[in-house]
């Protein structure tokens, strides 16, 4: 008997390069373990490596394909499926992921709107069910009593039983090592860059902007370590890089997850794969985080430490469901961690209900700090579908706008290939708080995070107990008078334009070369490719802002703040240089960006060089895209003083402060 031939479908997001297809991977193998299954059915996960057409013409008489959906393929899968019905009318279409909505009123409202190419949508997890359609398909037995799913009809649909979760993952083999990842990437090796990961499942907490924070998913179920570490050997066999972990809360269980740990750093110490592992780490850290993050920073291993704030104001993390640690507190572990040579990211998130404009600015002011190795994160606030904002909307009088998903960054152009529901104005924060909230948020992290008036900022905070939200305002609301700046606030506006019109988070700008880019990453690329014009700019920018503020300064300790500003951030062209400043700019800044004791600002003859941290790209145009995107501004040139200077009563003599590693 000629077995039947079913895909699945990863499209992964919007770049030309993806990660290994976990869920359709775990489906895959769950399904292939049952012998009915095998001896029926041939089961192929299919990328998108090249075109939508491309890929549904390598389809071989589908009886039944299987599409995973989330925000970022959304509109992608649409467009699929209506190739996909065209071609072959009578296949079974099922479709499952974190886009398929579990509420009765949703589940009609999507049943109507996709029912011309979808038969099938499966509710939560998707290993057992999608092997229990396969089975009913070739028994051609009715879906009725196929729990977890909901079967639609052209005017009609039957919403069944929910299945009960996977509390046992032994039943589900591992797509790594049962083979069937060695053929994804024996076919897809130009395009795949990475791996997911998982080791545990669901989270208890219930944040209502997260679709983790249903209430079905409360319980976190966990794999065996031993499966886990396995998966990374095979991820280190085949020399695969980045390894991006989906557990919603790692460190949650800390004995376990340490032995993970200390597993993963055993591995990638053998040939140096992986090297760089990315976490969501359990909401409201605690000191068991530094301890595991430690672990993989001596081991080598690149990662992040975030820090999930969300919002200072109190009604809003009631609103949202959430109850963060202490200020205090959360500058202590921070501290830990700097002290250990980690560095962390503190997020916000914008838009979310029962924030206003002077909340939302006032916690940047919390949020920041001096320390290089410390950044802040500030995402807009997206509505997902099953997350309690989405049900939320009416109560709190939010307001959305439907883009396209940001980062479409593919050889094959979609206009639309993922959608995002972006926030854009509450019952608190209207649409034009909301816009002027937007520009503060996204021109700070350009001057911060990316560096471009990064020891300016420093400059004025510690010298003049100026807010860092106030010379952000002021350069929003003067940009007109510096040309350089005028350019990147118009382009920032331009973004945000295109959001409320519902078109893109994201956009080209002037000289990008068609790639697109979130609006910090695009006005730093602006400013940064009118290097001197913009420098020239920023002391002019300061110098009026003081006096605007009646603060007496000293010119020439400015034009040296500004000097110094500048030949941190990396160029193109990587040689040595040397600088003389008449003062311990150099020093002061060392000691205020490492958490050192301050010291004064000083006449004292001082000699630095810089020394450009080494790049492979060959075009200035390539560098340049790249510095922004993959954020070559947050690793400055290495910066030495090389001189006799007076430091804390005591004269340091050829004593090379890396600045840029920020190592001694």
């Amino acid at each position: 008997m000629d077995k039947k031939n079913v895909y699945l479908i990863d499209l992964g997001t919007g770049t030309d390069r993806g990660l290994m297809p976990l869920s359709c991977g775990l489906i895959s193998s769950y399904s292939q373990s049952l012998k009915e299954i095998q001896e029926n059915y041939n089961i192929e996960i299919l990328m998108l490596d090249d075109t939508l057409e491309n890929m549904i013409d390598e389809m071989e008489d589908p009886v039944v394909i299987g599409v995973s959906c989330y925000a970022w393929n959304f509109y992608g899968c649409i467009e699929l499926s209506k190739g996909i019905r065209e071609k072959h009318p009578d296949v079974t279409l099922v479709w499952g992921g974190p886009m398929i909505p579990n509420d009765e009123d949703r589940i009609e409202k999507f049943t109507k709107e996709h029912y011309n190419y979808v038969d099938i949508i499966v509710h939560m997890e998707g290993e057992i069910t999608f092997s229990d359609i396969l089975i009913k398909k070739i028994n051609n037995e009715s879906y009725n009593d196929c729990y977890g799913i909901t079967i639609i009809n052209e005017n009609s649909f039957k919403t069944n039983i929910s299945r009960e979760r996977i509390t046992d993952f032994t039943i589900v083999p591992s797509p790594y090592l049962n083979g069937i990842f060695d053929k994804i990437l024996n076919k897809y090796k130009n395009y795949i860059v990475g791996a997911l990961w998982e080791t545990s499942r669901g989270c208890p907490f219930k944040c209502s902007f997260c679709d983790w924070g249903n209430a079905s998913v409360n319980k976190v179920n966990r794999l065996e370590v031993d499966r886990c570490l396995k998966e990374i050997e095979w991820v280190s066999k085949n020399n695969l890089n980045y390894v991006y972990a989906t557990d919603a809360n790692f460190g949650i269980g800390f004995k376990r997850d340490m032995e993970i740990a200390k597993g993963f750093v055993r591995i990638a110490n053998i040939n140096g794969f992986p090297n760089t592992l990315v976490l969501n780490w359990t909401k409201n850290s605690s000191k068991n985080i530094i301890e595991l993050a430690d672990v993989l920073n001596r081991g080598n291993v690149t990662t992040n430490v975030t820090l999930s704030y969300q919002s200072f104001h109190p009604p809003v993390l009631e609103a949202i469901q959430r109850k963060n640690i202490k200020l205090s507190y959360m500058l202590e572990l921070k501290k830990m961690f700097h002290d250990r040579g980690l560095a962390t990211y503190t997020e916000l998130i914008l838009g979310l209900p029962q924030e206003t404009m002077d909340t939302f600015i006032a916690g940047i002011d919390k949020i920041y700090s001096p320390n290089i190795k410390d950044q802040v994160s500030i995402y807009l606030c997206v509505i997902l579908e099953n997350t309690h904002l989405l049900r939320s909307q009416e109560r709190y009088g939010i307001q959305t706008s439907e883009c396209a998903v940001g980062l479409n960054r593919r050889k094959f152009k979609f206009k639309r290939f993922g959608v995002d529901n972006i926030v854009i104005g509450t019952n608190t924060m209207p649409t034009k708080d909301w816009e002027r909230t937007y520009d503060v948020a996204f021109l700070f992290l350009c001057l911060h995070n990316l560096r471009v008036a990064y020891f300016v900022i420093l400059y004025l905070k510690y010298n003049f107990d100026i807010k860092v939200t106030d010379f952000v305002k002021f350069i929003l609301d003067n940009s007109e008078k510096y040309s350089s700046f005028d350019r990147a606030v118009k382009h920032l506006k331009h973004n945000r334009q295109l959001i409320r019109d519902g078109v893109n988070s994201v956009s080209e700008v002037e000289g990008s070369d068609g790639v697109n880019f979130t609006p910090h990453e695009a006005i730093t690329f602006l400013l940064l490719n009118n290097f001197e014009e913009t420098y020239e700019n920023l002391y002019h920018i300061v110098k009026d802002f003081l006096r605007e503020q009646n603060i007496e300064f000293n010119n020439e300790i400015m034009q040296e703040v500004i000097k110094y500003s500048k030949i941190v951030i990396p160029v193109f062209k990587v040689e040595k240089t040397k600088w003389k400043f008449n003062t311990n700019i150099p020093m002061y800044f060392y000691n205020l960006s490492t958490g050192r004791e301050v010291i004064d600002i000083t006449p004292c003859d001082t000699d630095v060089e810089v020394r450009p941290q080494p790049h492979d790209y060959k075009d200035e145009l390539e560098y340049n895209l790249r510095r922004v995107a993959c954020g070559y501004t947050l690793n400055l040139s290495d910066i030495y003083i090389c001189d006799k200077l007076l430091y804390s009563d005591k004269t340091v003599k050829n004593r090379n402060l890396n600045l840029g590693h920020l190592d001694e």
